[in-house]
């Protein structure tokens, strides 16, 4: 699956546009510009919380065309400067060189093209920074990872593979069949094995991503969209596997290892603190989405009024991403304080 969509010349997303109206999916960012001005209006209340430190590094994990990255940027640049953090690096995990140029293109947009920044290809690579205050930005980056999917059978838990469904639709382009299907492993795979034997697993697995977090192990805040897994819950791993072995014959279950390590186990990883996940419409709403919005309609057209407004709207959507889309946090442990707009512990 990594190989599928990071394949330096047959990837999804090293070859094609997928972000945005003209690709296949398109994100909150891309959507409206407050989804990025109120991150970053959350990312300074925790630098202001942490004692304005002097030097502050942005971490951003798969920053597509770099939208949301141009606008927490831009809003920090905005600011009075006793309010703005003073940015010293930027460091963007991106494989696709065709979306490292649409962002070092979005950093100068942003008056940040002279500022110090690398790009690496997975997050282990980032060194640590012991000077640098830092912000780690991770939107919908989880749902990129490869997953597990595992249906219940007669027999057991059984992992649904990708098989070539016709051998000569592989080379035969006009064959009417699609090349490739679905099915059931025959026997148990280490994966399927690894997750349904329930009595000896206490902890998440550790995911490549999240052990490799550890780059900073006083990792500082971080606004974090996990992978929406079935069954989505904010209930204990443990709880969520007993679920996971009383599914009825015929269910099928979606894993993500590194949600359920961001969700449960990264506190204990990396000894920080974590909050949420809460709504992305919750998220919003109490930063201050209706005082912007109206700030942004204020001087706009009557046509560009209907748009900002359905943009916006569509963030907070009860029945789409205002309620299916969650926001999580990571702060350091011992930080002052609540970390606002999450509900105490």
């Amino acid at each position: 699956m990594h190989l599928c969509l990071a394949h330096p010349t047959l990837g999804y997303y090293t070859t094609r546009k997928v972000f945005g109206s003209s690709g296949d999916f398109i994100t909150s960012p891309e959507i409206s510009q407050i989804f990025g001005e109120l991150l970053a209006i959350w990312f300074v209340t925790q630098w202001l919380a942490q004692g304005t430190p002097r030097k502050v590094r942005v971490v951003e994990l798969g920053p597509g065309k770099g939208t949301l990255l141009a606008d927490v940027l831009r809003t920090f640049k905005a600011l009075p400067g006793h309010s703005s953090p003073p940015v010293t690096s930027i460091h963007l995990i991106e494989s696709s060189e065709a979306l490292r140029k649409e962002q070092k293109k979005k950093l100068v947009e942003s008056g940040f093209g002279m500022t110090k920044t690398e790009w690496w290809s997975s997050v282990d690579e980032v060194p640590a920074a012991d000077d640098e205050f830092t912000v780690v930005i991770a939107h919908e980056f989880f749902d990129a990872l490869p997953i597990h999917i595992f249906e219940n059978t007669p027999k057991g838990w059984r992992e649904v593979m990708v098989d070539v469904a016709d051998p000569k639709a592989v080379i035969v382009t006009s064959a009417p069949k699609q090349p490739l299907r679905l099915v059931l492993a025959p026997n148990p795979t280490p994966a399927s094995a690894m997750y349904t034997r329930l009595a000896s697993i206490s902890t998440a697995p550790t995911s490549s991503l999240s052990s490799n977090l550890s780059f900073d192990t006083t990792l500082p805040p971080s606004s974090i969209r996990p992978t929406a897994s079935v069954p989505s819950s904010n209930e204990p791993m443990s709880k969520t596997l007993e679920r996971f072995a009383r599914q009825p014959a015929g269910s099928r279950m979606e894993i993500s290892p590194a949600s359920w390590e961001v969700a449960r186990g990264v506190g204990k990883l990396l000894e920080v603190s974590t909050h949420g996940p809460i709504t992305q419409s919750d998220f919003l709403q109490h930063l201050g989405m209706e005082p912007r919005l109206e700030g942004l309609m204020k001087n706009a057209s009557p046509e560009r009024k209907k748009d900002i407004e359905s943009a916006a709207k569509r963030l907070i959507d009860p029945l789409g991403m205002g309620k299916e889309y969650k926001v999580m946090a990571i702060t350091p442990k011992g930080s002052v304080g609540e970390c606002f707009p999450f509900p105490g512990k």
